[in-house]
């Protein structure tokens, strides 16, 4: 069951792949070694949140389909970027 929409912001993904291995149904690193999504529905709604919330770079969105909430990151955390 799908329970958000996925957005990945590929400016600010690394392709560490942490997502990949707490959802892997849902993301899969492309060719270019950066994340896409492959089935939002493939993973519980939980191992979607836990991939989420792994990005270290805060490159994935999520917002609830039934209320159109951001549900991470949230509102009070700040965007931070690898410098390398």
């Amino acid at each position: 069951m799908q329970r958000y929409t996925i957005h990945i912001d590929p400016e600010a993904c690394v392709g560490d792949g942490w997502c990949c291995e707490q959802a892997p149904q849902t993301f899969r690193r492309d060719a270019g070694l950066k994340v896409s999504v492959v089935d939002p529905a493939g993973d519980p709604p939980s191992d979607v949140l836990s991939a989420a919330q792994s990005c270290r770079m805060q490159a994935i969105m999520l917002k609830d389909i039934a209320t159109g909430e951001q549900v991470w990151p949230g509102g009070e955390l700040p965007r931070r970027r690898l410098v390398l």
